[in-house]
């Protein structure tokens, strides 16, 4: 029988240690903590085994080697499912004209005005580390989810339409992604998807649908090889 492994990382009040620095600024972010453990239950309870990363535990490098660790476990035929809630960002690498899209990884030294192609590369998952390690999944023929509750989501990835990859971004290359309070638009759309939507195909319209009445302008990118159009979607209750 198939494994199904989910990660889960959540970042939200280690924000607030940056001193003077924008993401401390943003509005609402959170760990979502009410939110975020109601997400794993789900999952658990659709038959995913759990681990996760969570705020300060939550570093580019804990993260890579969480990821390593079940690249080595998993085989062809298994799932893999990688949900990131917290802060992404971009910035232009002054000898490109490409943006470097990353993910707000934990490190006790980050500022935003600190940031460059070095700090990136040390210290936060880039677009480029995060890709590498998808497509290592991919190759070994170990199917991938992507859930990716960030600004800049749909950058945090190359290709988007490899085979057996799953894409549930919550913002373009370039936008944002917004929270009210304690809870990320998004999730809270994927959470009430869940409930109502049993392909995959019906997961993604249900999932633009309702983020648009919960934040209208909020465009999130979902991509799901057609071939995996009408399987059963992946937080479907057990039964």
């Amino acid at each position: 029988m198939s494994k199904k492994q989910a990660i889960l990382i959540g970042l939200g009040s280690v924000y607030k240690r940056f001193i003077d620095d924008r993401y401390n600024r943003l509005p609402g972010i959170s760990l979502k903590k009410s939110q975020f453990e109601t997400f794993a239950d789900k999952l658990s309870s659709c038959g995913w085994k759990i681990d996760m990363l969570r705020e300060e535990n939550a570093t580019r490098d804990d993260i890579i080697t969480m990821l390593n660790k079940y690249l080595s476990q998993l085989t062809k035929g298994d799932e893999c499912l990688f949900y990131f809630t917290g802060h992404g960002d971009g910035f232009k690498v002054s000898t490109h004209t490409e943006i470097n899209e990353f993910f707000i990884t934990y490190h006790q030294t980050l500022n935003s005005k600190l940031i460059s192609n070095e700090i990136v590369t040390s210290y936060l998952l880039s677009d480029h580390d995060y890709t590498n390690l998808v497509y290592q999944y991919l190759n070994k023929g170990i199917r991938f989810i992507s859930i990716l509750d960030c600004c800049k989501a749909a950058g945090m990835i190359n290709q988007l339409d490899r085979e057996n990859h799953l894409l549930f971004a919550a913002s373009e290359k370039y936008s944002d992604a917004y929270v009210l309070g304690k809870l990320s638009h998004f999730t809270t759309a994927i959470n009430y998807a869940a409930e109502y939507c049993n392909s995959n195909n019906d997961f993604e319209k249900y999932i633009i649908k309702e983020l648009e009445e919960l934040r209208p302008g909020q465009i999130p990118v979902i991509n799901i090889p057609e071939h995996l159009g009408e399987e059963t979607q992946f937080l479907k209750m057990l039964t």
